[in-house]
Formats: structure tokens, sequence, C-alpha cells
């Protein structure tokens, strides 16, 4: 997928892309991007929910046409897979910009505050989606790491996102967010990786430990972790 820095109206005018990451729901339906873009000297972090059924709708067309030509040995050498990508910046644009659900986005002021790169640090995403009250829900959540051999506290984010009820088609959205530690490091000195959201409320993640150096190459030797959290115990919030 290409051109994600014009994957919605406001695109054109949020900066220059220069960092991604992504994420899809268990059934498949709902894709998460986490972008983050230059504007002027200040870094800007969004997080976007497209509709899968309608991205592959577009994909299969594309894709159907491209084969059609090299069928009929039309297909120009320049554009053999060409169809295998989506471009947010070229003809399909505003078909993908209905596939879009929604966007929110933060330009912080204070690293630390950050409320989709907490501490300045984003290791990875993860999204699912889940009924309540008969409307459609998302839950995206947000690892944060910590450089080994730095002391930034490490934390997991759980972003609670639904539709606006007062403007149609805005998303509205809550950040909890709680520090992380194994029994072992109660200071929480580690590098958080990433994980996945198993249903709806449980949480598997891996993270690494520095252990010392390695006596032959001088590296720094790390252990690794699996966890397992359940979100809702994740309570502080944070907006």
């Amino acid at each position: 997928m290409t051109g994600l820095a014009c994957a919605n109206k406001a695109g054109k005018k949020s900066g220059d892309l220069y960092r991604t990451d992504a994420a899809i729901t268990a059934d498949g339906r709902i894709l998460v991007i986490w972008k983050e873009l230059q504007v002027g000297t200040q870094p800007k972090q969004e997080i976007s929910l497209y509709n899968m059924d309608k991205l592959i709708k577009v994909y299969d067309a594309q894709r159907k046409q491209e084969q059609k030509k090299a069928k009929k040995g039309t297909l120009k050498k320049k554009d053999k897979n060409k169809s295998l990508s989506l471009s947010f910046s070229g003809k399909k644009k505003k078909q993908l910009s209905n596939a879009c659900i929604g966007s929110f986005s933060e330009k912080p002021t204070k690293k630390k505050q950050a409320l989709f790169k907490p501490n300045n640090s984003f290791q990875a995403i993860d999204v699912e989606n889940y009924a309540e009250n008969g409307k459609t829900r998302w839950r995206v959540v947000i690892t944060s790491g910590n450089e080994i051999n730095e002391t930034k506290q490490v934390t997991i984010s759980r972003i609670e996102v639904k539709m606006d009820n007062e403007k149609e088609g805005k998303l509205s959205y809550s950040v909890f967010r709680n520090h992380v530690a194994l029994k072992d490091d109660p200071a929480g000195k580690l590098e958080l990786e990433g994980g996945h959201i198993m249903g709806k409320d449980k949480f598997e993640f891996v993270c690494l430990k520095g252990s010392g150096k390695d006596k032959t190459t001088k590296k720094t030797l790390r252990k690794q972790y699996f966890g397992t959290i359940d979100l809702m115990d994740i309570k502080t919030k944070i907006k």
C-alpha cells in the first residue's frame, strides 16, 4: 500500500510520511494503520481504520484488469504486477478514501505525554473489533519499548475507538495506559517488541531484557520473555 499520506481528505496537508506500521483484525475485516508524519519541524502521529472488504474490492478489480491485459498480450512490461499495490495517491484514491472508516491524530508538544508514541517510542500496533450495545467498537493496542540501557518507561496503551454520536463519519476515542514490568525487573527496564489481542480483552506480548555483555563480541545479550495481560487491567486514563 503506497501513498498513505493521502489516505484521507486531509492527507495532502498532513505532512510528509516517513514511518508506518499496520495490523489487521483476526476476522480480516478491519485494517489499522499507524503513521508518523513530519509537519514542518514537528512530528505528528495518526491512526486510521479501514474497511478491508472495500479495500479488497478495489484491489480485486485492478488485479483482474491487469490479468486480462496480460492474457491479451497488451500489458506493458513496466506495468507487470503493478496491481499488487494499492496507491492512495493514484487513480483509485477516491475509492480508497471511501474505505477509510476514520482517522484521528495528535501533534504532541511533550514526547513523554504523547498519546500514540509514548516517551518517543513506538514498537507495534494491533486491533480488534467488537460489539457493544449493538454498535461496532474498535480496540487498538500500542506497545511502547525501552531501548536497551536506557530508562524510558515501558508501556501498553489501550485505545477504545467508536463512531462519534454527534458527528457522522468522525471517530472518538479514549486512551488508557499503564507501565509494564517483569517480576524480576520491577523497574521495567525492558524493550517491549509487540503482541496480539486474543479475543476481546486478552493481550499476549513479547519483550526483551538486556542480560550483560558477550565476552567475545562485546555485544549486549538479551533474554526474551513472553507475557499475557488482561487489557481491562489497564485503567489509567490518559485521554
